[in-house]
């Protein structure tokens, strides 16, 4: 409210627009000495350092930046079935996620390559026009994963922008079209690269058949990840991660600098970052690439001190990282120093040599993703043995160390245990052992999750709020889209006379066999409740039964219009918890009831159910837990059971007869 002191003043209760001001990313830089004290007249060499850069995790749909994504797709034929069918609702799920000022292409390719969708702004429009796509495809021929590439990588405009752009590419073998080798595929890709602006390029590798060293060196040489898919079910996850991460980058083109001052000379950078030499032993630069929300970027490097005098403060090296806001659509400039103490040995306390647990931390982690690509190596030499030794050195080393109980040790050390495991095992190592230590290597070298296994707790170890939300969202559309793909087949409902109010439409209208010229009459079908709480309870039908306990059967012949669609003995049931193979008489024979008779609800937010059985002539829910459909000449359960009411094309409610002899017992699924 605008606030004035004159009372008569009409404006005071006028409401202001409010501008939202863009805020830009909270980076921050800091660095840390190993320990805080050194003796001054002691060399000092190889002294490890550390450099940290922290972004604050904080999502704000409204202001991060546009995405230009392109999906290049395989659909050879062995993508055919079950694959190419998640990746098709992975695909929907992106669609949904991405917003009118994002872009998105398709590449499809099988033995050749095509621009299905050229980019796309996804407004309603656009994403019509990208789902019709995504449902066309489908499955035959070869791989060529070299032109599918360099197609994606071209969609992406040449021009810089402050969009986020972003490759996708996916497949399930190794290509055997076109540009086959490793050296030939990346000698493309690097010249492609210098035609278009600041990109990523994230792979996914299904199953054990694909390059996993071509999909990993595709990955860092454009500064994406690698995921290992394991099966059809994890596809929406990798996905999922990737997406998230892309849609909260705060900065782009990080770069770090390190200027030793005289107090030391800089001797190495660890870790896979691109490391430049500008002045060799004073300046150092590395390349960070972006950054993401609630990421950090902890880079060690190693110095050498020589001999000097006591001072509380001794400068050893300065720090200077820029980088893009994406945000704030400005470059800036962060800068920081580290200092140790120097002093005589003999006023060195216990804080001032105590081993910083962060900087042991995270020459850990160095360690550990450095470990596991010896280990490939080794293991791809056939030298088992070796590797073996090597990761139960490390182990040992890692498990004495500080920071042991570190969550993030913790769970490097269960990567390293599974690891060990791996190669003593060659047919686990070579279905899925290699392609799991290829991923978690560069996930911990570059502290970016990579997961495509959200219940794997080493997942969690440099994920994000953006990513955990993406990946929720993601398995929520596929439960959804999964329940919603049922046969929807309308029945018309018949008028009932009378002063009760027409059937509702989620009620269940069968025409049974007719057995006799006499006038059509209202069957009731006994329903078995194998459950305390049936799915059909919490169903959104216009009439409600007065209680959720299981109805008494009615008695035949005493009250001709007990059952109706008004009587509160009836409870409704879904038609999709009827399958055909659970409707038998109380005689334990089968009656046949086509199809079309069976009406299947939506499920929608007005009507919550589980998604239905199929149904089919193969149907069977004995397997459901907690069921036990009736079998053939097994007495009814009147205790146990609840009335239903179904009525007959142009019929009106007749006196039931006195026998049981059209009365069937129906299974209801209970998940």
């Amino acid at each position: 409210m605008v606030q004035t002191d004159n009372p008569d003043d009409i404006s005071a209760s006028t409401p202001t627009t409010t501008t939202v001001v863009a805020q830009p990313a909270n980076i921050s830089l800091s660095g840390l000495p190993c320990c805080e004290g050194l003796d001054y007249e002691q060399v000092h060499p190889n002294f490890p350092l550390m450099a940290s850069v922290k972004c604050e995790d904080s999502v704000n749909e409204v202001q991060r930046p546009s995405v230009t994504l392109v999906a290049v797709v395989d659909k050879s034929s062995s993508m055919s079935g079950d694959k190419l069918a998640s990746l098709k609702t992975t695909l929907q799920f992106i669609i949904t996620k991405l917003s009118a000022k994002d872009t998105l292409g398709i590449v499809e390719y099988n033995g050749d390559s095509q621009v299905s969708l050229p980019l796309t702004k996804m407004d309603d429009l656009g994403k019509q026009k990208a789902n019709s796509i995504v449902n066309a495809l489908f499955a035959t021929g070869n791989t060529n994963l070299c032109d599918g590439l360099i197609d994606g990588i071209r969609l992406i405009p040449q021009q810089a922008s402050d969009s986020i752009n972003s490759v996708l590419l996916m497949t399930d073998g190794e290509t055997n079209v076109g540009v086959t080798t490793s050296s030939g595929i990346l000698a493309k890709m690097a010249h492609a690269l210098q035609d278009t602006a600041s990109m990523s390029v994230s792979t996914f590798g299904y199953g054990s058949t694909h390059d996993a060293d071509l999909l990993r060196s595709i990955a860092n040489a454009a500064q994406g990840m690698y995921y290992h898919i394991t099966s059809q079910d994890s596809i929406g996850t990798a996905f999922a991660d990737c997406l998230g991460g892309l849609i909260s980058v705060a900065a782009q083109g990080l770069e770090l600098e390190f200027i030793a001052t005289e107090n030391c000379t800089i001797r190495s950078v660890a870790g896979k970052f691109s490391v430049s030499e500008v002045k060799p032993g004073e300046h150092f630069r590395v390349k960070l690439g972006n950054i993401q929300s609630g990421e950090s970027r902890e880079i060690i490097f190693y110095v050498d001190i020589p001999v000097s005098t006591p001072v509380d403060k001794c400068s050893l090296v300065k720090m200077k990282l820029n980088y893009f806001d994406v945000v704030s659509d400005k470059i800036v400039e962060l800068e920081s120093m580290i200092n140790v103490v120097r002093c005589a040995r003999g006023d060195l306390t216990e804080d001032l040599t105590r081993v910083n647990p962060q900087v042991d931390l995270h020459r850990n982690r160095i360690l550990g993703a450095e470990t596991l690509s010896k280990v490939l190596e080794l293991s791809s030499a056939k030298d088992f043995s070796g590797a073996s030794t090597l990761l139960k050195s490390v182990i040992e080393t890692i498990s004495s160390s500080i920071s042991a109980q570190d969550p993030l040790c913790v769970n490097l050390l269960e990567e390293l245990q599974c690891s060990l495991k791996s190669v003593s095992d060659q047919h686990y190592y070579r279905n899925e052992g290699s392609y799991r230590m290829r991923q978690m290597s560069d996930s911990y070298s570059f502290q970016r999750s990579s997961t495509s296994a959200p219940f794997r707790s080493s997942s969690k170890v440099f994920s994000t709020k953006s990513k955990e939300k993406m990946i929720f969202d993601s398995a929520d559309f596929e439960m959804r889209k999964k329940s919603s793909s049922t046969i929807s087949m309308p029945v018309p409902h018949p008028p009932i006379p009378g002063p009760h109010p027409p059937i509702p439409p989620n009620s269940v209208n069968v025409s049974p066999p007719v057995t006799s010229s006499a006038v059509p009459r209202p069957t009731v079908f006994k329903l078995k409740r194998p459950t305390a709480r049936p799915r059909f309870d919490s169903c959104d039908f216009d009439i409600k039964p007065k209680s959720t306990k299981p109805q008494k059967h009615v008695t035949f012949g005493t009250e001709p219009n007990d059952l109706t669609a008004s009587s509160s003995d009836v409870i409704p049931v879904p038609p999709a918890d009827i399958s055909i193979d659970d409707v038998i008489d109380t005689a334990g024979t089968s009656i046949p009831l086509p199809p079309e008779t069976i009406q299947s609800l939506p499920v929608n937010d007005s009507n919550p159910i589980p998604p239905p059985l199929p149904v089919n002539d193969s149907n069977d829910v004995s397997h459901v837990a907690d069921s036990s459909p009736l079998l053939v000449n097994e007495p009814l359960d009147t205790e146990n059971t609840v009335d239903i009411l179904v009525v007959n094309e142009n019929s009106d409610p007749v006196t039931p007869p006195s026998d049981t002899g059209d009365a069937v017992s129906v299974t209801p699924d209970c998940n």
